[in-house]
Parts: structure tokens; C-alpha cells; sequence
């Protein structure tokens, strides 16, 4: 951490990336390193602007770059209702010496979890006028003059959490450079934990969510409308619900958005047993979840998100950062 803290309080570069040193290892640690250091004393001094945070993960970047924008206005300075910033990063109009309303203020935008290299193209413009942090499983979506720290990984978080939640351990520790045996040691852990959990609601309603398909995080707001017509749960139930299943390191919330994220190794899984007890059910609740959730759009904003202050950077409003998520813990996606 102290490598990457240095980068953004010294660094010459006003954007930075931090990726797994063993490249595409999702649940790595790096959204827990970045939210510590972004908590840092000398990270807050060096940012008064304050702290932005998006958490990105399987969404697309064309559902995310007004987000973006957004972000980096909130610790950069006011909108110019006159300007179309969204359009202007769209046309690289930024690139060519365009202003950004008020002076490039401290600030920090912090990008979590990028997966298409197409974001942080966009993320290269938005650093001439904030500083930026990426985190990604992987250098591989990042442009080459992008300063890349890789993060070391003695463990498994993510299976250290599951194992440590579910209570099993894998007989045979996984080979971390390899998908496949991490894949089979997260099964293997799911299967027999789940199991011996004794909550058949809980786990029946966390196999369901592997009807949803892996191309984009999962709104909060139709999980509750599938799980109100699976299982009659009223919001407050899927709350707890999900809020005990995030305590398993199952599925984590977004802190700033209001999407479920779920680690691709554990969707698997969750995809091939919904499959192996039969989905259709499932995936005709889910088609009339969607036909019965409200449609609001609006020009700058994504249905379903919310915003809220950081504690631990309070400086001015912005984003929260995943400090105080309801477990205390990282996020089993980072």
C-alpha cells in the first residue's frame, strides 16, 4: 500500500492503476488496498477536494462515462450548465486544451474495478483535470502509459474469505495462476459451505440471481422485484437477505451505486446449479420482474443510482468509498 500511496501524494503521473501481480485474478484485494490508501492521512492532505469514487465492475462503458463525468465534477468544481461536458469528453474536446469549469482542482476520481479498455481511454482525458486511480485484474485493459503497481497476492482473498465464512477449505489448494483450479476451489468450497449453512431460503435466493446474465452488474431494485415474486420477500427481507449474503463474501453492494456485483468464479457457479434444478421458473419470474420495474431515465444519471458522502474524506460531498460497507470488510469482487 505504501507504494501506491507514494504514486498518488509524489507521483508525477495524475493517473495511476493498481492490478493483481498474478494478472486476472478478480477478488485480489485491490478495491480493500485502494479504499485504505484513499483513506489515508496523507492521501486526504493531498487531495482537499476530496475523494469521487465509481464502482465500475461488469457494466459497460457506455453505461458509465456520464457517471464518470459526474465523479470528476464533484471534486473538481461546479457544472457550467452551458457546457456539455459528457459530450466533450465524448469528442476529445478536452484533450485539445478545453477548460473544465473552475481551475483542475485536488481532487481524485477513483475508477473500481475497469474491465474494457475503453474507460480508461476516458479516464486519460478526465486526468488533465483530476487526479485518477484505476483498479482492474488486469494491466491487459489498460493503455500502455498508464504507471501500472502490481499488488501482491500470497493468498486468495476472495477463497480466503469464502473458507473462512462457509467453513471449508478446498482439499487441494488452488494453483492461482490457474482459472480453472481456482474455479474448482471456489465450487468446491460453495457446494459443500452453502450446503451446511442450513438457510435453504438464502441459498435458494442467491442461486437465483445466476439467471442474471454476466455482461452487467445486477440492479438492487430487480433483485427485489425477482425475489418478491420467487419467494414473497418484502423489501425490507431482501435487505437482510442480502445483507447476510454479503457477510458470506458471496455477492457484495456497490457503495455508490445501487448494484449487486458478484464475482464472475462465483456467478459460474451459481449459473450451473440454478441450471442443473431447473431455471425455468426463475428466469419467467425474472422476465416479469422486468416488465413490471418502473422505467425513469434521466440525461445525465443511471436509473437506480444513488449517491452519498465518504466519512473517512469529507472534505466536500462526494461519492462514498467502500470504507464502511455493512460487513466492514473488502468487497469479494475487488
Amino acid at each position: 500500500m505504501e507504494e501506491l500511496i507514494k504514486a498518488l501524494t509524489e507521483g508525477e503521473s495524475r493517473i495511476v492503476a493498481l492490478v493483481p501481480e498474478i494478472d486476472g485474478l478478480e477478488g485480489a484485494g485491490v478495491t480493500t488496498v485502494a479504499a485504505a490508501a484513499c483513506a489515508d492521512p496523507r492521501v486526504v492532505k493531498r487531495f482537499p477536494n476530496g475523494v469521487a469514487w465509481l464502482s465500475v465492475g461488469a457494466d459497460r462503458p457506455e453505461m458509465l462515462t456520464d457517471q464518470m463525468v459526474d465523479r470528476a465534477l464533484e471534486v473538481n468544481g461546479e457544472s457550467d450548465s452551458d457546457t456539455d461536458w459528457l459530450e466533450a469528453v465524448a469528442t476529445g474536446r478536452l484533450m485539445d486544451g478545453g477548460e473544465w469549469p473552475g481551475p483542475p482542482g485536488d481532487g481524485l476520481l477513483v475508477l473500481d474495478g475497469v474491465r474494457d479498455p475503453h474507460l480508461p481511454l476516458g479516464a486519460l482525458v478526465i486526468a488533465d483535470h483530476v487526479s485518477v486511480l484505476v483498479t482492474a485484474r488486469s494491466a491487459r485493459v489498460l493503455p500502455d502509459d498508464i504507471p501500472v503497481i502490481a499488488l501482491p497476492v500470497p493468498r486468495w482473498p476472495l477463497l480466503e474469505r469464502l473458507s473462512g465464512e462457509l467453513g471449508v477449505r478446498p482439499a487441494q489448494e488452488p494453483d492461482l495462476n490457474d482459472p480453472r483450479s481456482r474455479a474448482a476451489a471456489v465450487r468446491e468450497v460453495l457446494s459443500a459451505g452453502l450446503a451446511g449453512l442450513k438457510l435453504p431460503g438464502s441459498v435458494a435466493r442467491l442461486t437465483e440471481l445466476g439467471v442474471f446474465a454476466d455482461e452487467a452488474n445486477i440492479p438492487a431494485g430487480l433483485v427485489r422485484l425477482l425475489w418478491k415474486r420467487t419467494a414473497e420477500l418484502e423489501p425490507l427481507d431482501c435487505e437482510l437477505t442480502l445483507t447476510g449474503l454479503s457477510a458470506l463474501g458471496v455477492l457484495s453492494r456497490a457503495p455508490d451505486r445501487e448494484v449487486v456485483m458478484i464475482p464472475d468464479v462465483i456467478r459460474g457457479h451459481l449459473r450451473a446449479e440454478l441450471a442443473a434444478a431447473g431455471s425455468g421458473e426463475v428466469h419467467r419470474a425474472l422476465m416479469e420482474a422486468v416488465v413490471e420495474a418502473p422505467t425513469r431515465r434521466s440525461p445525465r444519471r443511471t436509473p437506480g443510482i444513488s449517491f452519498s458522502i465518504c466519512p473517512t474524506m469529507r472534505h466536500r460531498p462526494v461519492t462514498r468509498c467502500p470504507t464502511s460497507s455493512a460487513t466492514g470488510r473488502g468487497s469479494p469482487a475487488s
